[in-house]
């Protein structure tokens, strides 16, 4: 904050005593340069008069004035600042406005010369300089001028100005400023208003305002539009001629074809604020009366000319102006105004939403009787046709229906307005909720339209929606009765909409405190008995928040009736007893999620409300009610669970629960039963009463005592377990993997007190102990989580045998102890054991600090001593920097989070300042690449650890370790000099913090070194720097435009996911430069590409940059409040577009067409075409010249296709608004395409491309011109067959020209030209749609699927661009008929349509499509053996597993090397299992010849009939058997091609 800032706040809290006392006794500490201005306090301490502050005010201006003449050693910066502060003193502090009066005359001779100051620094810097500087600069300009313009509107008339030259030499800069064209309209808008104000103050306004009269052209717009302002209302009388004439010349420059969205911005603004200060202009006559009135019909026709404009500020200001006209007109009487709006509504001439827009600005001026009057079309047309299907007509309608309802009888206002919404809605078509909300409004303001709506044949929803509306109890009590049978069947509908307001209208009362009816009740009971099972999570969230309301209303009612019983209390005491029976019984076993879900939680909400109320309810439930929730305990939901426990504590008298099946569970390798276990345990010992004791003799505690046996119990087993884990860890994995003991006792630990805890020494024992466990058991589990590859780690085991495969679902079902010891250990177990048991300790370590009481903060009575305490950290510390596996470390992350947070908020300034050390060593370890810490895996928990020390300082209110610790990642980063590692954890730090929601409002101002980062960082030379770099500019991409949503179906980005240009560089200007440069620098590479030297570096930061500018689009005020804007970025981009990356033209030329306006589209447009003609001309000749010979043809196709691309692009801005531009573009195009078909067929399919938009704008062929029609069809009659051919040869579809032919039998020969294309389309023999011939018939094999589904996918991808149209369905019947067998019946009873194929797709994959991952499948082929089976069952089975890794692997979105790479891989594993299943002699005959894939060698094998035999006989010789060729042919074999992938 700068000085005079603080001098006017520290003056006006001097001027209000008691907020400044209250301030002052605040624990928050103030500013230390509050302390500077004592003088100030000191002097109003003595008794806070308005002379003692003004005088202390004046001293501060004054000295303020002196240090500003000092500009050299102070800066332009600095005095931007105090312009600013100085300004202050007009906003709502009079006392601060007194005191600048009287200092004024100090200011004034510093007003010029700092205004040249700013316009020299922008001279000097010239053309090559950053936009953000000279931006800054502008905005200095606008400061001083703003503040010298708020000065002569407060005091003009009042000011004597000792030197006037100060005011002519800044009249002088100003006029410079205003017609400099560079100069972004907010600030030469300013400047005009000075050049006003300055001409009025120098007696030389009636000079200044006549030769605004004369026309000067573009660059003195401003200085025109500022005169208009400055006009006052009493020289209307003599200067409304000239007023007249200088608006005429304004809107001439409006209307032009040369003007830009920035000046339609600058002018609408203008105009509103002029025609506002009209209102002030009275008593006019004669002449000037009638220059008046043209005055407002000049400001009408400009309104109304705009309203329709494309860009929104343009179109909300026209409206609030053609508004201010019409209310000027009505008080001059002028009914021509009025006139014109009927007439532009009746001529259909405008956009149906503009002249909506315009007779709704009408409608708020005029009476609404009037309007309809003159506008018959209103009834006749408009609302009959278009009300519920635009917005535009519902806001039109409702806010006419709205004021009519004042002037006119009920009678006429429902004829007139209510009819026509009740035939609407009767109609229960797609416009019923557009009308329902209408309705609604009408109810409110009407209520015997309430009651003639609910008489009506409309829809249970509109009547449902208008009982929302009532008010009144009894209303609602008789309303409900009477449509009682109605409203049950609601309850109980198809429709889930009408069900919630139906159940709404239940239970939401405007009187909360209102019982129940008896039909209240039972609608409640009804819903619930019939929608607890609704599968929508939306719905059932809903109806959870209605039975909230609905339980909070009985909860009043019940504390009524238990201080004063009454009947209807009774009654009401009865339900709820019912409504919570049937909840109770809604838990049986085979009830699904979502009647769980709601029940459990309602119940919960019951139980609450009984105990709160002491109702006695536990004799009064359902006997089923505890073997339900015991059920529950099971349940594969945590949340279920615990609500499920915390009910059972409470309704079980008895536990019947048995300590053996819960340890039984607690030992389980499930998690599930491990944390069911834990439940169990926990209901356990929070019972009153146990059937049977825990098997465990030991002296127990005064405070929880069998909460203390509980936990021993589970020590007594956890010891052991570390005991047998430190001899055998791959056994302890399996027979006690620790997590089920180590989680009961995080849930037992959880429910005690602390303090309590530490007044017993035995307990105060055992927290000690189990602390010693606990670093043991991790000590243990280490070497798995912290492993390269947690995944496939397996320790050594004392048990070696090879068992069965019986072990391959033993993590998903539950298996006796016995059965378990004689498995096989598998990685999987261990690193579930290991994981787990890290998980539960982290969580365990986290509670105990969190809650426990240490002995720094209290030494007489403490649970965790100060070694233990550090024995935690240290453990964090270490799990955060080792561990490797993320739920690990995730989960120590949360334990972690703990620990922070409970040292943040101590007292005690050890523990204060324990987390900003390590802060510091964790960025040692940052910078000193530090071996322990993770190379993969995102850094893993690095980033984990300094997320948790930051996140928890910001409880505090201050968030200084965020800055510190970006700034020195950013640094590291930045330093070229650092090592790669150090960069590569500092950018994956970097990532986690940007992506962190808790840090959303802190991150935003180092996003822009954070991008420069990233983006800089992609150009280096290793891997793993270039991915992290990748990661963090995604997660930062993610932070500023949020997360991306659905794209719409041409593939644009979703608008919450895009931001304007304006917003964006405001917020980060530093990035504008680097773009610039950026840019700038690709385009110089681009540029020198012909020199043979293509590097791919500047591609991957290009390609990068253009990601982000893809996601901005021009701001309406572009160019009017700063000079960054978008349109400076074109020059590259155009360049950019001749890249020899597809991409990268692809997204250069959408960036373009989302950066231009609508008028510089059509120039670049004819710019482009201008450009194909010549070169059209030139490939003419060229060809004559080389007789054909097209390889000899030099010629940049990156250029042309660029402009092209470009050409696609702009036109989607356009569409059809130019037709005779659209034809010139078919008509040079077409004629382009014929000669570039042979030369190069991505150019061609590229201009089809664009042809084909084109065409889709085209309704009738009347639209073209004859001679553009002919080009049109020399591009037709192309041999389809060769340009097929030629797409397939290069591998791009043909689908454009398919359609564009479609098109073009469309405007000929309408539908039946369209249905004999398409059929010759699908026999031609070298169409696309031939694969679907080729492809073989699926008849339910789930071994054919994989194969299968991709050919298919492959062939529905090549037409999804069609798909709206014909040849899309032909298609996908055509694969559906390939469907048979099994998987048609299926798809048969599943009811799903033919041509649908997404959901052909979705239910084909839910029924065959393999839930196996690929490391499953892989660790199942390699454990394949050939036992006692023959050889081609081995041969199938290893077959089938590798299809189906290969299918999954396609699937994954690899690239194509990689791709190849991995497949490449597992047929080389699978060979080596093949081999390794064979007899001796075969293994080494098939590796002496070294075939690759296995169908080479399996030739080579002998048929096993002869095998066997000669083993037999004792003659069995596999070389004479070769040698006599007896292959074995049976054998199926299959072809290595791109369509079959999967052979080994």
């Amino acid at each position: 904050m700068d000085e005079i800032s603080m001098r006017v706040t520290a003056l006006k809290l001097c001027s209000h005593a008691k907020e400044f006392s209250e301030m002052r006794e605040k624990p928050i500490l103030l500013p230390i340069k509050w302390t500077t201005y004592k003088a100030v306090c000191n002097e109003t301490e003595v008794g806070h008069t308005k002379q003692s502050l003004l005088q202390a005010l004046v001293l501060s201006l004054r000295g303020i004035a002196d240090a500003m003449e000092e500009t050299p050693s102070r800066g332009y910066g600095w005095l931007n600042d105090m312009f600013v502060s100085i300004n202050a003193c007009f906003q709502n502090f009079p006392y601060g406005r007194e005191a600048l009066k009287q200092e004024i005359q100090r200011f004034f001779p510093l007003l010029p010369k700092t205004l040249n100051g700013y316009m020299e620094a922008i001279r000097n810097m010239g053309h090559g300089v950053s936009p953000t500087c000279r931006n800054r600069y502008y905005l200095f300009i606008q400061n001083i001028l703003r503040f010298h313009v708020a000065v002569m509107s407060e005091w003009n008339t009042q000011l004597l100005i000792r030197d006037p030259e100060a005011i002519r030499q800044l009249q002088i800069y100003a006029y410079k400023v205003a017609r400099d064209r560079d100069t972004p309209w907010d600030v030469r808008s300013i400047a005009g208003l000075t050049i006003g104000h300055n001409a009025r103050f120098l007696h030389e306004f009636d000079i200044y305002f006549k030769n605004c009269c004369n026309p000067l052209g573009l660059n003195e717009l401003p200085v025109q539009a500022a005169a208009l302002l400055v006009l006052q209302a009493g020289e209307y009388t003599t200067l409304a001629k000239n007023a007249l004439s200088i608006l005429q010349r304004i809107l001439a420059v409006a209307t032009s074809d040369e003007n830009f969205s920035s000046i339609l911005v600058f002018l609408s603004k203008n105009l509103l604020i002029y025609s506002k200060s009209l209102g002030k202009v009275t008593e006019l006559h004669d002449s000037a009366l009638n220059f008046f009135k043209l005055i407002i019909c000049a400001l009408q026709e400009f309104s109304v000319y705009h309203i329709c404009s494309n860009i929104d500020s343009v179109r909300h200001t026209c409206s609030a102006l053609l508004r201010q006209v019409l209310q000027l007109a009505l008080s001059l009487n002028l009914e021509k105004a009025f006139k014109y709006v009927y007439a532009l509504f009746e001529r259909q001439k405008m956009p149906l939403s503009s002249r909506c827009l315009i007779l709704e600005q009408l409608v708020l001026v005029l009476d609404v009787k009037l309007v309809i009057s003159n506008c018959p079309s209103l009834f006749k047309m408009v609302f009959p046709k278009y009300l519920g299907h635009e917005d535009c007509v519902d806001s039109l309608f409702k806010t006419m229906m709205t004021n009519a309802f004042s002037n006119q009888s009920f009678i006429d206002w429902n004829n007139m307005w209510c009819d026509m919404l009740i035939t609407t809605a009767k109609a229960s078509d797609d416009r019923l909720p557009a009308v329902e909300r209408i309705i609604m409004h009408s109810a409110n303001l009407s209520q015997e339209f309430l009651n003639l709506v609910l008489h009506e044949t409309v829809p249970l929803s509109t009547k449902l929606a208008a009982m929302l509306t009532i008010r009144q109890v009894p209303l609602r009590r008789e309303v409900q009765i009477l449509y009682k049978q109605q409203l049950n069947e609601a309850l109980v509908g198809l429709d889930d909409h009408t069900r919630i307001l139906a159940f709404r209208f239940v239970v939401e009362m405007p009187c909360p405190s209102k019982c129940f009816g008896s039909d209240e009740l039972d609608a409640i009971m009804l819903y619930l008995q019939h929608n607890a099972n609704n599968p929508s999570a939306h719905i059932r969230q809903l109806s959870f928040g209605l039975f909230k309301k609905a339980l909070q209303r009985i909860e009043l009612n019940l504390a009524q009736h238990m201080k004063r019983p009454i009947y209807s209390g009774e009654e009401l005491l009865k339900f709820f007893t019912k409504f919570m029976a049937k909840l109770s019984y809604n838990l049986f076993p085979t009830a699904n999620y979502g009647r769980r879900w709601i029940s459990l939680r309602l119940l919960h909400l019951c139980v609450e409300i009984c105990c709160r109320q002491d109702i006695p309810f536990i004799e009064k439930l359902p006997n089923v009610t505890v073997p339900y929730l015991k059920h529950c305990l099971s349940d594969s939901y945590e949340h279920n669970k615990k609500h499920a426990s915390h009910l059972l504590c409470i309704v079980s008298k008895k536990s019947r629960l048995q300590p053996v099946k819960i340890m039984e569970m607690l030992l389980s390798l499930r998690p599930p039963d491990s944390s069911t276990g834990a439940y169990q345990l926990q209901v356990y010992c929070q019972s009153v009463e146990v059937e049977e004791e825990l098997p465990l003799l030991i002296d127990i505690t005064v405070y929880e005592p069998k909460t203390y046996k509980a936990l021993m119990w589970c020590y007594k087993h956890l010891r052991e377990g570390t005991f047998f884990a430190q001899q055998d860890l791959a056994e302890a994995a399996k027979i006690n993997p620790l997590y089920g003991l180590l989680c009961a006792s995080r849930h037992l630990i959880m429910q005690l007190n602390m303090d309590k805890l530490a007044q017993e020494m035995k307990w105060r024992q055992y927290i000690s102990e189990l602390l010693d466990l606990c670093m043991a058991i991790i000590k243990v589990v280490l070497p798995i989580v912290s492993s390269s590859s947690p995944e496939g780690y397996l320790p050594a085991s004392r048990y070696n045998q090879i068992k069965d495969m019986e072990n391959a679902n033993v993590l998903r079902r539950r298996l006796k102890a016995k059965t378990v010891q004689q498995l096989h250990t598998t990685p999987q177990m261990v690193l579930l054991c290991g994981w787990r048991s890290v998980k539960e300790i982290a969580l365990i370590l986290g509670e105990l600090v969190q809650r426990a009481p240490l002995e720094q903060e209290n030494p007489d009575s403490f649970l965790l001593e100060k070694s233990q305490l550090s024995a935690i950290g240290d453990i964090f510390l270490m799990l955060l920097s080792e561990t490797k596996h993320r739920g690990a470390f995730e989960q120590a992350y949360v334990g972690f989070t703990m620990l922070c947070r409970r040292f943040w908020l101590s007292d005690e300034v050890s523990l204060n300042q324990q987390p900003n050390l390590w802060v510091q060593e964790a960025m040692l370890m940052i910078e000193g690449s530090n071996k322990n810490l993770c190379l993969t895996r995102r850094s893993a928990g690095m980033p984990f650890m300094l997320q948790a020390l930051i996140c928890t300082e910001l409880k505090l209110g201050t968030h200084g370790t965020l800055y510190k610790t970006i700034y020195l990642l950013l640094n590291i980063c930045e330093r070229r000099t650092s090592s790669v590692v150090s960069r590569s954890h500092a950018l994956n730090t970097l990532r986690a913090l940007y992506r962190c929601s808790e840090l959303s409002d802190f991150v935003g101002e180092f996003v822009s070194r954070g991008v420069i980062c990233a983006l800089g960082c992609l150009l280096a030379d290793e891997w793993s720097e270039r991915n992290s770099a990748t990661l963090t500019l995604a997660a930062i991409i993610v932070r500023v435009f949020g997360v991306e949503r659905a794209r719409s179906y041409k593939g644009d980005f979703h608008i919450r996911n895009r931001m304007t240009g304006r917003v964006f560089f405001t917020l980060y200007p530093e990035l504008f430069d680097f773009f610039y440069i950026g840019l700038k620098h690709a385009t110089v590479k681009i540029n020198d590409q012909s020199s043979g030297n293509r590097s791919t570096e500047q591609t991957i930061q290009l390609e990068a940059m253009l990601l982000i500018l893809c996601r901005l689009y021009p701001s309406s005020s572009e160019g009017s409040e700063s000079s960054l804007n978008l349109i400076e970025f074109v020059p590259f981009l155009k360049s950019i577009t001749k890249s020899h990356d597809l991409v990268t033209r692809q997204r250069a030329s959408q960036i373009i067409a989302n950066f231009v306006s609508l008028h510089r589209s059509v120039e670049l447009i004819r710019k482009i075409i201008f450009h194909l003609i010549v070169l059209e001309q030139q490939l003419r000749r060229d060809f004559l010249l080389l007789k054909n010979n097209y390889s000899r043809l030099k010629l940049d196709w990156n250029y042309l296709h660029g402009q092209v691309l470009q050409l696609h692009h702009l036109y989607r801005v356009i569409r059809w608004t130019y037709p005779s531009l659209s034809c010139l573009v078919v008509f040079t195009l077409s004629q382009l395409a014929i000669q570039v078909c042979h030369c190069d067929i991505f150019v061609f399919i590229a201009i089809i491309d664009v042809l084909v938009t084109i065409m889709e704008d085209i309704c009738d062929l009347n639209q073209i011109n004859p001679k553009v029609m002919d080009a049109v069809f020399d591009v037709y009659r192309l041999n389809h067959d060769w340009v097929y051919k030629r797409c397939e040869k290069n591998a791009t579809s043909p689908r454009s020209f398919a359609v564009f032919a479609l098109h073009l039998n469309r405007l000929i020969f309408q539908n039946k030209g369209i249905m004999q294309y398409l059929k010759d389309f699908m026999e031609q023999e070298n169409l696309s749609a031939d694969c679907v011939k080729e492809i073989r018939p699926f008849t339910g094999e789930a071994a054919q699927y994989p194969t299968w589904i991709r050919q298919a996918e492959a062939i529905v991808r090549d037409y999804e661009v069609a798909r709206d149209k014909l040849i899309y369905r032909a298609v996908v019947l055509h694969l559906r008929s390939k469907i048979e067998g099994r998987a048609d019946k299926m798809l048969i009873s599943s009811d799903v349509a033919d041509d649908d194929w997404p959901e052909v797709r979705k239910v084909l994959a839910s029924n065959y499509e393999d839930k196996r991952d690929i490391w499953t499948l892989e660790y199942q082929m390699n454990m394949l053996v050939r036992g006692d089976g023959n050889l081609e069952g081995y041969y199938n089975n290893i077959n089938r597993h590798l299809s189906l890794i290969v299918a999954k692997l396609r699937n994954a979105g690899h690239a194509k090397g990689v791709l190849e790479a991995l497949i490449g891989s597992y047929r080389e594993r699978a060979l080596r299992v093949f081999i390794r299943g064979l007899p001796q002699e075969m293994a080494g005959l098939i590796t002496d010849r070294g075939p690759t894939p296995i169908p080479t060698g399996i030739k080579w094998l002998p048929k096993p009939a002869d095998y066997q035999a000669g083993h037999q006989n004792g003659t069995g010789n596999l070389k004479a058997t070769l040698n006599n060729e007896q292959l074995y042919e049976e054998m199926p074999t299959i072809a290595v091609n791109e369509r079959t992938p999967t052979t080994l």
